[in-house]
């Protein structure tokens, strides 16, 4: 019954890590998102700089194209909004994620410390029977040899509860 138990106690903590690996995977996947839309921010940036230094030219050359550049530069302030708000929800994303990680890993730990203390209970109940069962082999032997022994091994057997044998 204990092996069983010890048994479901190792399925969870598989359980438990095989979670936290994809809760990990999963924050992995999200860092990468963020360098991504870094680089797209920053790139969305440099755009931004080219293109409002294009329109000042334009503008001093030519008031025809100031519209046509105009659109371009809300174009690409959307552009550079959209990004921002992506950065936004990958941050509050990873950190939802960090705080699941954090709370599985708690909780994993807390399963092992559980599934530790079990084992060495059942360690320590397994040698505690061995030690009665040696006793009461022991009192089979005595029994075996005089009577004296055959009463000694009944006194052991009913001070360690273990069955009579004599």
């Amino acid at each position: 019954r204990e092996m069983n138990q010890a048994k479901e106690l190792q399925e969870d903590v598989a359980e438990q890590k095989t979670h936290i690996a994809e809760q990990q995977s999963e924050a992995q996947k999200l860092a990468q998102s963020q360098a991504h839309v870094d680089r797209q921010m920053r790139s969305v940036e440099e755009r931004l700089q080219r293109v409002k230094a294009q329109a000042h030219k334009r503008r001093l050359e030519s008031q025809g194209n100031a519209e046509q550049l105009q659109q371009d530069l809300e174009l690409v302030e959307r552009e550079r909004e959209a990004v921002s708000q992506r950065l936004a929800a990958n941050d509050a994303m990873l950190a939802q994620t960090s705080r699941k990680i954090a709370e599985m890993t708690t909780l994993h730990e807390a399963d092992m410390t559980s599934l530790r203390e079990k084992y060495e209970k059942l360690e320590r109940d397994v040698v505690k029977y061995h030690k009665l069962l040696f006793n009461s082999l022991q009192g089979v032997e005595w029994a075996s040899e005089d009577p004296a022994g055959r009463e000694q091994a009944r006194t052991e057997e009913s001070r360690y509860g273990a069955p009579s044998v004599a």
